[in-house]
């Protein structure tokens, strides 16, 4: 995502892959943001889903490479 590390888990079972608002917009990708599949979030808590980024293009450390629909949600963005 635009050459910046970001610390991430990769769940490779789960059903959407999300990120939060202040990491999408450190990565340049909010212009991106579909709002229309904003809504909320709800499990053990519940967060505001700002939308969906469509096609992110992710490589990881390990050198895997995917193409992505992430979801936006407000929370915290850890660094490398």
């Amino acid at each position: 995502m635009e050459g910046a590390p970001v610390k991430t888990f990769v769940d490779t079972g789960a059903q959407v892959t999300v990120m939060s608002k202040e990491c999408a917009e450190r990565r340049g990708l909010m212009s991106e943001l579909d709002t229309r599949f904003a809504g909320k979030a709800v499990g053990v808590g519940s967060t505001r889903i700002l939308g969906r980024i469509n096609d992110a293009h992710i490589k990881y450390v390990v050198q895997m490479h995917n193409i992505l629909n992430v979801v936006a949600i407000a929370g915290y963005c850890p660094i490398a």
